[in-house]
């Protein structure tokens, strides 16, 4: 008897290790979505073209990676439409550069991914309508080599920055010297100044330039360092410009000032980064441009302000409806309520009634406090204290029709505002600029709470929250997966229960978004089924018990109360004895409590009456108790 037990107490406490074993799962620094081909078009030879292509394979991030030489052809359309973003560099001349940066520029108006690679910006190299419709991200200009540089991010939470540690462009580090051109979007640059990465997106499709020359010193030395991470640089730029990996925009924001001083932008994007509230904040000049709807995609809500006149405040309205309409939050302070030409904004955006202000003249000169009009909104979350300081910038507005008054000035004029034109659309109107007394003195006291008051503007606009539980689309409280009932946000487990007794099997589940189990599954908050087969028998037990289920499916049940008491169960119930009649002839056995658990058996004699019962197998369970449980002979 004791060897068996000692047999016994082993398995189930390697049993017990493995019942406790945790798997986890290396997180994806860029995940596939399907089916993701890309193609690699370089006008260079067989042997340059496979390193590439190696590398690219090397990475796992996609299900096939093909070559293509354009120094001898130009890919077709439907050619490129077979990809979900193509790669582009030169070594030698395009075949044709301007049929070529034609037929580009047509297969990212389809929606398809571009990432342009050095030596493509050489000047005149290439052409057609990528460089003449202002798609791509860098100008052209001449190549440069024979400096080891390095990559220093701009972005590091950047998508295409994804696992990439290190890049050094090797001892040519070859490159060209480029700049941004209007529109695009720093990821990161060379360690001589140089851009690097950078994006846009200047159509429905994706552009991205890649400032180094995609072979490396696996085929020349020289070359990138193949033990960087520039396979990883180039695979996650197509995967993000081909849609292949998804990037929450959860938590990234974008301000887009009109600016004259981008000392400005940078205190404002230094206040947001302070709170701790964002992944990520970028900053534009849109007085120098107006951001397609593909650009503002990448974040989940804009802060839109301005201090000189917009690049065109008629096409950034538009444009800023088209995103609020996609369910992105948008923000928009002083002065883009000044009642002056390209100072507010125009188009759709005002046209069409999102402004929570109206626009009027601006004031300045005496110092203004908050007065909360709803102390509990979520934008007043934090916020104990803020003033305007001497200048107090603010514009002389009032409510548009349709919206919430949130704060306002300590003279009565509206501060704080919501407006939600329909479902979907949240707007908030904050009358005051953006900056602080950081950069300039007379503007927001920086010692008050004005960065929480923008980031929790930020954030409010970005929820879509319907059922006002806090969950929802792009919350920071989380996804909601039944955003019109506030009582559930999250999905459920439940457990088969296949033969109807309440209660299911561990190792079948289901997710439901539901308080309550789906026909045919049990929520098993009581405990998990013994035999999901017979409706008779479940885990559930008295207090600190431990059941012997035998083959003829009678049940001797022990509480850790006393250390003798036992009861026989036989089929569906009938009581055959109880502690006073039941002996167990073998030694002691202490057994430590544990849960969920089957084993094997032998007992060598148990009687009944004075009447030994059958010997025979039984499974052991033992149940959810504290400390030991006792058998006595």
């Amino acid at each position: 008897m004791n060897r068996i037990f000692r047999v016994f107490s082993l398995a189930l406490s390697l049993a017990l290790l493995a019942s406790f074993a945790v798997f986890s799962l290396a997180p994806h620094q860029a995940a596939a979505a399907g089916t993701c081909k890309v193609g690699i078009y370089g006008a260079a030879d067989s042997a340059r073209l496979t390193d590439v292509q190696s590398k690219l394979n090397g990475t796992g991030l996609f299900t096939q990676v093909d070559i293509h030489d354009v120094s001898t052809h130009t890919p077709t359309l439907a050619e490129l439409q077979q990809y979900s973003a193509v790669l582009v560099f030169r070594n030698s001349n395009f075949s044709d550069n301007t049929a070529l940066g034609d037929v580009l520029a047509d297969y990212a108006d389809a929606g398809g991914g571009v990432v342009v690679a050095t030596f493509a910006f050489n000047s005149g190299t290439l052409s057609g309508r990528i460089v003449s419709g202002g798609y791509l991200p860098f100008t052209q200009g001449s190549q440069t080599s024979g400096t080891p540089l390095t990559l220093i991010p701009d972005v590091p939470a950047h998508p295409i920055l994804a696992g990439v540690n290190s890049f050094n462009g090797g001892s040519n580090s070859f490159h060209d010297t480029i700049s941004l051109t209007a529109g695009a979007f720093q990821v990161a640059h060379w360690s001589n100044d140089v851009p690097l990465v950078a994006t846009k997106q200047p159509t429905t499709g994706k552009i991205v330039g890649l400032n180094f020359y995609p072979p490396s010193s696996d085929f020349a030395p020289g070359d990138w360092v193949a033990t960087t991470d520039g396979a990883r640089l180039m695979s996650n730029s197509l995967a993000w410009a081909g849609n292949c990996i998804t990037a929450s925009t959860n938590g990234v924001v974008g301000i887009y000032g009109a600016q004259v001083n981008s000392a400005k932008l940078a205190d404002v994007q230094s206040k947001l980064n302070s709170t701790g509230l964002f992944t990520r904040v970028d900053i534009h000049d849109v007085a120098a441009y107006t951001p397609t709807r593909g650009e503002l995609q990448q974040y989940s809500a804009v802060l839109v302000y301005s201090d000189a006149p917009f690049s065109d405040s008629t096409a950034m309205g538009d444009v800023l409806a088209n995103y609020a309409e996609a369910g992105k939050g948008v923000v928009v302070s002083t002065f883009a309520f000044y009642s002056v030409s390209n100072h507010d904004l125009g188009g759709r955006f005002q046209s069409e009634g999102y402004m929570p202000f109206t626009t009027g003249a601006q004031s300045s000169g005496t110092l203004l406090t908050l007065i909360p009009d709803l102390p509990a909104h979520p934008i007043l979350a934090g916020v104990t204290s803020f003033d305007g300081g001497s200048s107090s910038f603010h514009g002389l507005i009032s409510l548009a029709a349709g919206a919430t008054q949130v704060a306002h000035w300590s003279n009565d004029v509206p501060l704080v505002a919501t407006k939600q034109p329909t479902t979907g659309i949240k707007i908030v109107g904050l009358n005051f600029y953006p900056a602080s007394s950081d950069v300039q003195p007379g503007l927001w006291t920086a010692t008050t709470d004005g960065a929480r008051l923008m980031a929790n503007a930020l954030r409010w606009a970005a929820c879509i929250d319907n059922d006002g539980d806090t969950y929802g689309q792009n919350c920071f409280a989380g996804p909601d997966c039944n955003d019109n009932d506030s009582a559930i946000h999250a999905m459920g487990t439940y457990y088969l229960d296949a033969d109807g007794d309440g209660y299911g099997i561990a190792g079948n589940t289901t997710e439901a978004c539901s308080l309550t189990p789906p026909a045919g599954y049990a929520d098993n908050s009581s405990g998990f089924d013994v035999d999901d087969t017979d409706p008779f028998y479940t885990d559930i037990l008295p207090t600190c018990t431990v059941k012997v289920i035998p083959k003829t499916l009678g049940w001797l049940i022990g509480d850790k109360e006393k250390n003798r008491s036992l009861l026989i169960i036989g089929e569906r119930g009938t009581e055959f004895g109880d502690n006073s009649t039941i002996k167990w002839e073998s030694a002691a056995i202490d057994m430590v409590s544990t849960r969920v658990f089957f084993k094997r058996f032998m007992i060598m004699r148990v009687t009944f009456n004075g009447e030994p019962l059958e010997k025979q197998d039984y499974r052991v369970l033992v149940g959810e108790c504290e400390g030991k449980i006792t058998w006595a002979k």
